[in-house]
Formats: C-alpha cells, sequence, structure tokens
C-alpha cells in the first residue's frame, strides 16, 4: 500500500504477516530514507500489576553518527515507580550504569491504550506485549526508540 504523507514524500507499507509489517518513506524537503516496523499490540490489561517487572533496555538503531547507544536495565513496580541502571556511549561519550529514578502512570488522556508517561522524565512509552514495551522521549529531535523486552 502506498501513501502520500506530504509533497514530495512517499510511505510504503508492506504487510509481512498477520498483523506485522514495515514501512519505507521516501522524500521531503530533506530528500531523506526512513524505515520503520509495526506490530499488534498483544497486551490487553494495563494496570501497574502487569506492567511490573525487570527489563533490559535496548536502543533501536542508532539513526545519527552523532548519536549515542544505551543499554541497561529497567525495574518497574507495581506501585508507580521505576529505578533504571543504564550505560550510554558514542562519539565522546561514555556514562557507565547511571542510576535513574522515576514515576510513572498510565496516560488518563488515551485510556485503554496501553501509555504510559514517565512523570519526572519525558518519556512516553506504549505496552506492545506482556514481555515488551517502547519509550521515547518527548524533546528527542532525533526520534530515539528504546525496546524495554523482559
Amino acid at each position: 500500500m502506498t501513501v502520500n504523507t506530504g509533497p514530495g514524500s512517499t510511505t510504503v507499507i508492506y504487510l509481512a504477516n498477520t498483523n506485522a509489517g514495515i514501512e519505507v518513506g521516501v522524500g521531503g524537503g530533506t530528500n531523506s530514507l526512513e524505515s520503520g516496523f509495526f506490530e499488534n499490540q498483544t497486551q490487553a490489561t494495563f494496570t501497574d500489576a502487569a506492567l511490573a517487572g525487570d527489563y533490559m533496555i535496548g536502543l533501536l538503531p542508532v539513526g545519527s553518527a552523532m548519536k549515542h547507544d544505551t543499554v541497561g536495565e529497567f525495574d518497574v513496580t507495581s506501585s508507580g515507580t521505576a529505578t533504571a541502571g543504564a550505560s550510554s556511549g558514542g562519539q565522546g561519550v561514555f556514562n557507565y550504569d547511571r542510576a535513574q529514578s522515576y514515576d510513572y502512570s498510565f496516560d488518563s488522556t488515551a485510556p485503554g491504550t496501553g501509555t504510559f508517561l514517565l512523570t519526572n522524565g519525558d518519556g512516553s512509552c506504549a505496552v506492545i506485549t506482556s514481555t515488551r514495551a517502547i519509550c521515547t522521549s518527548q524533546s528527542d529531535s532525533v526520534g530515539t526508540i528504546l525496546v524495554l523486552q523482559k
């Protein structure tokens, strides 16, 4: 399926399997090429208890040579708090096992969608399955995606 997303831009969506696919976009004012994938959201229970657990953090492929990579752990409690220990590195940057603490809450403006916000950070997250969620920074101009995997 081809979707025209703006003047000089085209996005092509390929259905790869039931409830899964990839997309490729070309054009735009910067002559860009971008790609992504989508999958079915199978988790249907969006509570603190269902989200609780220990996750591994991994950054989807870095989109810029100047961007750093991040790995670590993300521990979510059933009481609205989370802690992380993340290491990041890249050109001129290395931070080892940096401790972070967050409060989180499910997004009340979009109930039943599985989106939750890191309230003392700028993260927006979405539950995909019972073992996976994704997060992005609301202030990141590059669009970094962190994958949380149990």
